[in-house]
Parts: C-alpha cells; sequence; structure tokens
C-alpha cells in the first residue's frame, strides 16, 4: 500500500495520494493517479494495488449507485462479485495482498460530505472483508506516530491545518514518503507524484501537488528534507497569510487553531 489519505469536513471532502506502483521487490512498475471520480454521484475513491484495477471499480461502482448514499448501504453486496469480474480479466495484482478502497462524497441523508473505506481481504486490525468502515473525520495510511506530525508541522496537526490543504497534503506524504516498510523488505514505497482531489456538493476538483524525480525500473529514494527549514518556510506564508487578515478574521483563525486535531483510524 502506498500513501492513502482522507479528511472530512461537512463542505468538502480531500483525498490526496502518491502514484507509484510497484513490485513484489519494490520497484517503481508505473506511476499513475490512483484517485478515481465517480462523476454521477459526486464521490472519489482511492484504491490501493493496481492501477488498473481502481479504473475497473470505479466504472463499475459508478454505474450501480444512484447517489453516493446508495453506494454507502449496497458496496459490500457488489463489491465481491466486481472483483470477480475483474479477476477474470486482469488476474491477480502482482502482491495479492487484496486491496482497500476509500470513498468520499456528498451524503443527502446527511446533508453533508462522509467517506468510508472497505478492503477485499480480512485486515490486521480486525476488519472483515467487504466491511464498511466510517470515515467521520480523517485517515491516513500509512500512519505517521506523534513525533513525524511534530517533525513535519512542529506541532498536532488541528483542522485549522486543513484551512491550508494543500501544505498539508504536501507535509503528509512527504512524511509518508520517508517512511520505510517492514512488509515491503524496508524499501520506500510513496513517489511518483502527489494528487489532491477535492469532492463538494456539486463538483469534484483535481490537482497534482508534486511529482517527484523517481523512475520506472528503480527504487524509491526519497531526497533528504531539511524540516526546520520546511516549517519555517510555510510559517512564513501562513503569518504573511495572518497579517492580512481583519481583526475578526484573526480572532477567528485563532479559535480554529485551537479545537481538536486530527486522528487516524
Amino acid at each position: 500500500m502506498s500513501a492513502c489519505n482522507i479528511i472530512v469536513r461537512p463542505d468538502v471532502a480531500y483525498l490526496f495520494a502518491d502514484g507509484a506502483a510497484y513490485d513484489r521487490d519494490g520497484r517503481v512498475t508505473s506511476i499513475s493517479g490512483k484517485i478515481q471520480p465517480l462523476a454521477s454521484i459526486s464521490a472519489a475513491m482511492i484504491t490501493t494495488g493496481r492501477v488498473l484495477d481502481s479504473i475497473f471499480y470505479a466504472s463499475a461502482l459508478d454505474g450501480c449507485a444512484d447517489d453516493f448514499d446508495d453506494l454507502i448501504e449496497n458496496v459490500s453486496n457488489w463489491l465481491p462479485e466486481i472483483v470477480l469480474d475483474c479477476l477474470k480479466n486482469f488476474g491477480l495484482d502482482d502482491h495479492g495482498l487484496g486491496q482497500r478502497l476509500v470513498f468520499a462524497g456528498w451524503s443527502k441523508k446527511r446533508n453533508a460530505c462522509y467517506g468510508f473505506g472497505i478492503a477485499t481481504m480480512d485486515d490486521i486490525s480486525g476488519h472483515k472483508a467487504f466491511e464498511v468502515i466510517g470515515v467521520e473525520t480523517a485517515m491516513q495510511s500509512p500512519a505517521l506516530t506523534e513525533a513525524e506530525f511534530l517533525t513535519g508541522f512542529g506541532h498536532a496537526p488541528t483542522m485549522a491545518d486543513v484551512a491550508d490543504i494543500e501544505n498539508m497534503a504536501l507535509t503528509v506524504v512527504e512524511l509518508q514518503r520517508q517512511q520505510k516498510q517492514e512488509w515491503a523488505d524496508g524499501q520506500h514505497i510513496v513517489g511518483g507524484i502527489l494528487e489532491l482531489v477535492a469532492v463538494r456538493r456539486d463538483h469534484i476538483e483535481s490537482r497534482v501537488l508534486k511529482r517527484w524525480p523517481d523512475r520506472v525500473g528503480e527504487f524509491i529514494q526519497p531526497e533528504r528534507i531539511d524540516w526546520p527549514a520546511w516549517r519555517a518556510a510555510r510559517s512564513a506564508v501562513k503569518s504573511d497569510a495572518v497579517s492580512g487578515m481583519s481583526r475578526l478574521q484573526r480572532e477567528r483563525y485563532a479559535k480554529k487553531a485551537r479545537k481538536g486535531t486530527l486522528r487516524s483510524v
């Protein structure tokens, strides 16, 4: 699994992920976007594993669901058959580890954005295959420790940090890129591109925030990051932005900054 992240707010849900696919040895096999839109139901999906599978899943599920609430209610029934069809067409994924799908979209029932995850196999957290796991606020994978958050942000991120979603996404995924994964024989597995998608009630926006110099056929080798300089540069940008606010805007900003921290699920 590479980087897979979601942050859900009432009026917008953000999905951000890298674009590297790799073989069992950890060598990059392709670089492509892993976030697929489900345009007809105002939703988007991140799929781990083979990108070809994610396109197939997105197309099939977009065709099944009347709206995002219909998808939430019925995806557990639809997905097993879709996975079998995908296997018949494309064979097993190179890793054979199953896949995790993470969705965000506009829920009419909740009158707000909502997110959930579902996996094609039982996972180590005790969740069963094809069990829908709700994401009320945020989810990140691979998970970051408190120490890593301090390295990247200088503090535990709050919802105030989400106001600058580009910096949030860049910092989180750069931290994930630095990690070595035991299950991948100690290789780095985050790279290629960084894609950010915002899902709102009536439209979906997609941007590529960064392209790393990773190459197909090679291992991912992250660049060393001067984290104090990284934090200082972003703090300076934030200070400039805050200094341009009115007194009321600064008070609102400070109030948001005191709210609870993001959590991993």
